[in-house]
């Protein structure tokens, strides 16, 4: 259902996803073997930014996706395919969108993913930050505001064994589970 205001509900068992389906009308891909989603509800530019391991160059040989390099796919398959409130314009329902299509062209190592405030516009504050894989969704949520140019990072994700395992540095909660006969 689609409403005119910022109220929403959840089925059991987080049957409805509105992050998702945020990423969804905007545009960006909600299919992966690795998903993550930044959804906030304020005019600052948020940027979502991902550090891949390996020798890809820049910095201590890694790759990080973010909004220059956005819509490119990245040396281990991933790419930033939504900038709201920057590059992509202004968004009422802003979401930023970094996925990995196939675990198989990722490399072994940990992903770091990080939450940068291009500009602050506003006084709004917090984000939600979605992380998929393996069919379970992990929601960190984030309650303080960003100043300009201040970056956060969010969480690491391990690639091992074609495993993926979640290192978290900030709180998080998994929202899946079976209701129904069904996996949430």
């Amino acid at each position: 259902f689609k409403w005119d205001n910022h109220f929403s509900w959840s089925y059991n068992g987080e049957m409805a996803d509105a992050i998702k389906e945020r990423v969804k009308a905007a545009g960006g891909s909600i299919v992966g073997d690795l998903c993550c989603r930044l959804a906030w509800e304020y005019t600052d530019d948020l940027d979502f930014h991902c550090t891949e391991p390996g020798s890809h160059g820049g910095p201590g040989g890694s790759y990080d996706i973010n909004f220059t390099n956005r819509r490119q796919k990245s040396p281990c398959g991933g790419m930033l395919d939504l900038d709201a409130n920057g590059a992509d314009g202004q968004r009422d329902d802003p979401a930023e969108n970094i996925y990995y299509a196939d675990k198989r062209q990722m490399k072994e190592g940990i992903y770091t993913f990080k939450v940068h405030n291009y500009n602050r516009r506003s006084d709004g504050k917090g984000f939600v930050v979605e992380i998929e894989f393996d069919g379970q969704i992990h929601r960190i949520e984030y309650d303080k505001a960003l100043r300009t140019q201040e970056m956060l990072e969010v969480a690491k994700i391990r690639l091992k064994n074609g495993e993926f395992s979640i290192i978290e540095s900030l709180p998080s909660t998994q929202t899946t589970k079976e209701v129904w006969d069904l996996t949430t």
